[in-house]
């Protein structure tokens, strides 16, 4: 089971998930800004709180702040426009 966590809007983040997973068969699950904290105003995820498995979850994020606690599960992308 492959967990997607972007400090992204739904909106904005679908856009770019359903480019990526466009059979919707990749990702079991994906999680958005509102299921982020802040800190030193940037959306942060610290994925431990979420008790899923580590080795399959991953972040696609522009802003490496975002996933400053486990950044080896994180995938930096371009802002998209």
């Amino acid at each position: 089971e492959v967990v997607v966590f972007t400090a992204s809007v739904r909106q904005y983040a679908d856009r770019l998930l359903d480019v990526l997973d466009p059979q919707g068969s990749l990702f079991a699950c994906r999680l958005y800004r509102e299921h982020c904290s802040p800190l030193e105003g940037c959306y942060t995820k610290d994925l431990r709180a979420l008790g899923r498995d580590l080795g399959t979850t991953i972040l696609v994020e522009n802003t490496p702040l975002s996933f400053c606690f486990q950044p080896s599960n994180a995938i930096l992308v371009p802002t998209w426009t």
